[in-house]
């Protein structure tokens, strides 16, 4: 639920040592962010990356982090596939 999120964000901060104020707590934003998407199917020629290989955190729904984490392999992966001479649609599909 919201209020759980809520409560445990505050619990966060409480952790991390950082105050607030309640009253200074002007608007609160109420959102969706789907999750649990199907996974790439392995032979698809388009390389599923980000939110789209269903590489969102668990908690948050965020995926920026975990993308960028990731990009230097997959590009090195992409590079080596190309650098062997294999064709574009083998290389995503590998």
């Amino acid at each position: 639920s919201f209020e759980e999120c809520k409560q445990r964000c505050f619990a966060r901060l409480n952790h991390l040592g950082i105050s607030y104020r309640p009253e200074t707590i002007s608007d609160e934003e109420f959102c969706y962010i789907p999750m649990g998407g199907p996974l790439p199917e392995p032979g698809q020629r388009i390389i599923a990356f980000g939110a789209a290989a269903a590489m969102v955190h668990p908690s948050t729904g965020y995926q920026l982090c975990r993308m960028m984490a990731a990009s230097k392999d997959v590009a090195d992966a992409i590079a080596d596939g190309l650098g062997k001479g294999l064709q574009p649609d083998a290389v995503a599909a590998s």
